[in-house]
């Protein structure tokens, strides 16, 4: 598993800097994959039924017997309606961590320093912005190739466009992990 830094983005509303940081929390809880959620219903995309095909050896228009494996490969029921191969789930579909600690205020002075730092801790991988959206960056492990690089330069030119969108919002690093 990976731990990674967030950055939450929350409006001032005359809170003090420990109720924002909670409200940073609470809005990071949306995204925890361990939050049961009422069932729904999902169509499987066809890339994954390419691959349970490949993984089960099942001839991947037998949406049947590949309905009969998704509990095997992903936890979830199976079935087979006029719109195509389904799921149904309890998951969360906007689950994206399984812990995580709010754990400083970064002031706007500082946002640059910690938000775009040099090494892979103050990098910032996602952004919560203040109506709680999530925005992840590209995963990067060890020295970024050149594609990379440019995927890097992408995210913080994104990141940069957010954070001149809320620059009234308070801004706040978060330990995640997955």
């Amino acid at each position: 598993m990976s731990r990674f830094n967030a950055c939450v983005l929350v409006k001032r509303n005359g809170s003090t800097p420990e109720q924002m940081a909670q409200k940073a929390s609470d809005m990071l809880a949306n995204f925890d994959i361990n939050k049961e959620m009422k069932p729904y219903k999902y169509y499987v995309e066809a890339d994954e039924i390419q691959r349970m095909a490949k993984s089960y050896g099942i001839d991947p228009t037998n949406l049947s017997a590949l309905a009969e494996k998704l509990e095997d490969w992903n936890g979830d029921k199976g079935g087979v309606d006029e719109s195509g191969f389904y799921g149904v789930s309890t998951k969360n579909p906007d689950g994206h961590i399984d812990a995580w600690s709010v754990f400083a205020e970064v002031k706007p002075e500082d946002r640059r320093r910690f938000l775009f730092g040099g090494d892979e801790e103050k990098n910032c991988a996602a952004i919560v912005t203040p109506d709680g959206k999530w925005d992840m960056g590209p995963w990067i492990y060890g020295s970024p190739n050149a594609e990379q690089e440019k995927e890097l330069d992408e995210w913080n030119k994104k990141l940069t466009t957010f954070l001149d969108e809320h620059k009234n919002a308070a801004a706040f690093l978060a330990d995640c992990h997955i």
